[in-house]
């Protein structure tokens, strides 16, 4: 687990670099093409007794022409590619854990200089991380929940407004919500898992959420439906990180 998890992060982030050096090489490409192009055409036109002006202005239109759709193709590519790559319905990872703090410094009752931002530590990362994910302690948010499609499972809003009916355990092999295991990534990045097995027919499904022991809910995701018939087995992992 934690191997593919890594895997797919180093992936992710060569993946990023491509792309970016892609932007790169064809704008730098183009500059070369234009570059070649005017003094051959200025030569042209000038050994033809053309003004400069129309020899300048002839010259720029085929720069532009030659350039500009080098430029739009290759933003597209770029943009298309990570598209696929990164949709959504993909192995698609949101933004991680954003840790925000600024600190005041007062000498005398008077604040000296501006607050600031501060840096997080990685064992500060790690910190959060054994706040969430300790299954020992009451409120760690290492519980996996699936919703009922079939009653009401929409999609998940930051007000918890949605409808949602959570599946029971009557259907699955052990409980609901369950436990799940925690994989230990690297610094303030952390992976919830746990595998659900049916014991009925025709079970929809197509929410889940991450909450603690007491049912508070921390975060929810929604996922393409799926319907599981008896013995079919469902794996979610969370991957959370801090940055």
């Amino acid at each position: 687990m934690e191997s593919l998890l890594l895997n797919h992060t180093i992936l992710s982030n060569f993946l990023g670099s491509f792309c970016r050096i892609w932007i790169i090489y064809s704008c730098a490409f183009c500059i070369l093409v234009f570059r070649k192009e005017v003094p051959e055409e200025r030569n042209k036109l000038l050994n033809r007794n053309i003004y400069k002006a129309e020899s300048y202005g002839y010259i720029m239109n085929k720069g532009l022409k030659v350039g500009i759709p080098l430029v739009i193709l290759s933003v597209l590519s770029v943009f298309a590619l990570s598209g696929l790559l990164f949709s959504p319905g993909g192995n698609g990872f949101s933004d991680g854990i954003n840790y925000e703090s600024s600190v005041c410094v007062y000498k005398n009752n008077e604040l000296v200089g501006e607050c600031d931002s501060n840096v997080l530590y990685n064992t500060g990362a790690e910190l959060i991380e054994s706040a969430m994910a300790d299954g020992a302690a009451a409120d760690a948010t290492d519980w996996i929940e699936l919703g009922n499609a079939s009653a009401a499972a929409g999609e998940p809003q930051a007000d918890s407004s949605e409808a949602y009916t959570a599946l029971d355990g009557g259907c699955f092999t052990g409980t609901m919500p369950v436990a799940g295991t925690v994989y230990d990534n690297g610094n303030g990045n952390w992976t919830v898992g746990t595998t659900f097995t049916s014991s009925c027919d025709d079970v929809l499904t197509n929410v889940t959420h991450l909450i603690n022991d007491a049912d508070a809910e921390f975060a929810g995701n929604n996922f393409t439906l799926v319907t599981l018939q008896t013995n079919d087995q469902l794996t979610i992992n969370w991957t959370i990180w801090v940055t």
